[in-house]
């Protein structure tokens, strides 16, 4: 007798508009990379301002405050844009923060060099983003969480496409670990002095060691969806022929021990998406400078 496919019940935390949740959350966390370097940006003005600001004349004190007033703003646009889950405004205020550091950098004085790095070391991170964006889009554009394949290839096509997300997953993971060691990289390629170098790196980590802890999680959820999605092409490979789609588009298994091991990775999906949603509120009140709760 056939067992009909009957996805566990949904975290609470997750909206119930649909079983296959995990297509919306992953692509509201493309861009926490950027959020994250934009927390750093944010922590090296704040303190800069209070080191530099008399050392400056006149009219760079009025533009650095005007250039610190603009980032502080940009933060709370960003902020508000990863609670809403909106990709393009969070990537979009990451874009202008950049634009600040560049205007901050052209004013020259003590700052230039700093700026200037945190420009092309939050470059290289919008670059990096887009990449796992890309690899996010071909996610959806396969519905690779519908499990709609009709043939092997298809189920091999879907395979490589998760491969090449866990792997753009994995390369956010190790640029957020290296980034003291990239934007030491990009002060040394101004030339910047052992005491600017240090002074950069120190404030930058102000804002941007607060976020670590939420984006380990959210890269440690993703790697969960990719695994959980790479066992189950393999489970449906396996078991090829012994499950069907009615005319309704549920899945049919013919025996219950393929049922539960679908099941269970299903739920690994589910409870990463929602504990994915969870990190990205957290991450919006740090990114706006409030105290996030706890995980």
């Amino acid at each position: 007798m056939d067992s009909s496919f009957v996805p566990p019940p949904l975290p609470p935390q997750v909206p119930r508009k649909s079983s296959k949740v995990t297509t919306i959350v992953i692509v509201v966390v493309a861009f926490l990379v950027v959020a994250m370097a934009a927390a750093g940006v944010g922590g090296y003005f704040l303190v800069k301002r209070v080191q530099t600001m008399q050392k400056l004349r006149e009219e760079r004190i009025q533009a650095a405050k005007d250039i610190e007033k603009s980032t502080q703003e940009e933060r709370q646009k960003m902020a508000e844009s990863l609670k809403n889950g909106d990709n393009q405004g969070a990537m979009a205020s990451g874009e202008r923060l950049r634009a600040q550091l560049d205007k901050a950098a052209n004013l020259g004085g003590l700052n230039a060099e700093s700026a200037q790095a945190l420009s092309n070391f939050m470059r290289r991170m919008q670059s990096q983003t887009a990449e796992y964006q890309s690899s996010v889009q071909k996610l959806q554009a396969a519905r690779v969480f519908y499990w709609e394949v009709k043939d092997r290839d298809g189920l091999e096509e879907d395979r490589k496409i998760v491969q090449e997300f866990e792997a753009e997953n994995a390369k956010l993971q190790k640029r957020m670990d290296s980034a003291d060691v990239e934007l030491g990289a990009e002060l040394d390629k101004l030339h910047a002095s052992p005491k600017i170098k240090a002074s950069t790196i120190a404030d930058f980590k102000v804002g941007f060691d607060r976020t670590v802890p939420y984006q380990r999680r959210v890269r440690a959820c993703d790697k969960t969806l990719g695994d959980a999605a790479l066992a189950t092409i393999d489970l449906l490979e396996a078991s090829w022929g012994k499950w069907r789609r009615d005319a309704s588009g549920k899945l049919i298994f013919q025996d219950t021990a393929t049922l539960a091991k679908f099941n269970e990775q299903v739920k690994k999906i589910q409870d990463a998406g929602a504990e994915q949603a969870q990190a990205q509120n957290e991450l919006a009140k740090v990114v706006s400078g409030g105290a996030a709760g706890g995980s």
